[in-house]
């Protein structure tokens, strides 16, 4: 019950950050969709993946510092199991955060179609584990959760006024997404 009471808590977090006033580098809300690459910090290794990790977000312009922050959420799921033997493990991770991006495509000259920006994210994770076999309770497992935070290096590239591609590095679902964007 205390990690529904948190997740509830972030959620709010983030819902708080999506209000915020609309203007600046685009003055468009901007949603992303991406899947992770590269390995998963939070899918165990040596397993096959059930989903590969993806992550949504939602980010809103604003008008602070002279309107190159961006502030919004993110969702982000990875699964998947592994069989040893007569023993099955099914794992998952989920994570809730609201993230801020300073947008520096005007200060490094970059064309008007490409957007490059740094964020910190500020969330929620829970990662949890059942597992079938020999001698077990059908369903038995654990989890754990706790705060999250995390550095984001990344770019979008517009092929048309509201359409692009996107790339992120660091701390997400996983080291490195890579999606689609769309300006909203």
């Amino acid at each position: 019950m205390k990690t529904t009471k948190k997740l509830l808590a972030i959620a709010a977090f983030c819902v708080a950050g999506l209000s915020a006033n609309a203007q600046a580098w685009g003055e468009q809300k901007v949603f992303s969709i991406g899947a992770g690459f590269g390995g998963s910090a939070f899918v165990a290794s040596g397993t096959d993946a059930t989903l590969p990790p993806i992550q949504v977000q939602l980010e809103f312009p604003t008008s602070l510092l002279e309107g190159k922050l961006g502030i919004g959420g993110l969702l982000g799921y990875a699964g998947s199991k592994y069989e040893f033997g007569a023993f099955k493990y099914k794992y998952s991770y989920i994570l809730i955060g609201g993230r801020g991006n300073y947008h520096v495509s005007e200060m490094l000259g970059l064309p008007e179609n490409i957007d490059a920006y740094g964020g910190l994210t500020l969330g929620y994770n829970v990662a949890s584990v059942k597992w079938d076999g020999a001698g077990a309770d059908p369903g038995v497992g654990g989890s754990a959760g706790g705060v999250l935070w995390g550095i984001t290096a990344g770019g979008r590239y517009y092929f048309t006024d509201k359409i692009g591609a996107n790339v992120e590095l660091g701390y997400g679902i996983s080291v490195l997404t890579l999606g689609l964007s769309v300006k909203l």
